[in-house]
């Protein structure tokens, strides 16, 4: 979705040898990519190109979550590592309103059983910045900042 030349993690390959070491059968869902610009600052990042609805915002929470777990139990990381220095980066296809994935954020973060500790909670507990960007915010925020020498 983006035609940035970084080089980044495959998280899906990262999941897969994990997965392997514990002889896991279905291996858990994960986010796309990890970038480590120094050692306290990553980025997990999530790449939808479709439709974003209630559905897909819960799968997106399900990813990011199992990402999590894959990543402190493989790099023997705590939740106060990823608060400090991971950064959770959700990219969308700009066809897409932001107000409907901002209307489904909030409908699942309103709901206790689901998202108990409210909206800004991933940021508070489990990341340092939590961000949702079009493509083209991805690229200007992101890429260009990280692609200078």
């Amino acid at each position: 979705m983006t035609s940035s030349k970084k080089r980044v993690v495959n998280f899906d390959k990262f999941k897969e040898s994990v997965a392997a070491k514990y002889a896991v059968k279905n291996s858990p869902n994960s986010c796309d990519a990890l970038y480590m610009e120094s050692e306290n600052e990553w980025f997990l990042i999530e790449f939808k190109n479709g439709k974003i609805d209630e559905k897909k915002i819960f799968q997106v929470r399900g990813k990011i979550f199992q990402s999590l777990l894959l990543l402190t139990e493989r790099l023997d990381k705590t939740i106060c590592f990823t608060r400090e220095n991971l950064n959770f980066i959700l990219v969308y296809n700009e066809n897409i309103a932001r107000i409907e994935i901002g209307k489904s954020l909030c409908r699942l973060a309103s709901n206790a059983k689901f998202f108990p500790f409210g909206p800004e909670g991933l940021q508070k507990i489990y990341f340092k910045e939590v961000s949702v960007w079009t493509k083209e915010e991805f690229n200007s925020n992101f890429v260009a900042k990280y692609s200078k020498p």
